[in-house]
């Protein structure tokens, strides 16, 4: 099973931006989340086979379109 880790700098995005992006993508692929003092991590697994070239891309994307910090 192919598992990617996103990196998002709390300097720069917004904790309810991504909570909100996992929840908006959440039938295109299954998502988790953790952090530490300076980044959200978010965990992509089991993406829809139609949306696995793509998914990072446009979940980076769309976290950025909700709003920066």
């Amino acid at each position: 099973m192919k598992k990617n880790k996103l990196f998002f700098c709390k300097e720069i995005y917004n904790k309810n931006a991504v909570l909100k992006a996992m929840k908006d993508y959440s039938k295109l692929a299954n998502f988790n989340f953790s952090e530490n003092s300076k980044y959200f991590f978010v965990g992509i697994s089991k993406e829809r086979p139609e949306f696995k070239d793509v998914i990072e891309n446009e979940f980076c994307n769309y976290v950025l379109s909700l709003g920066k910090k």
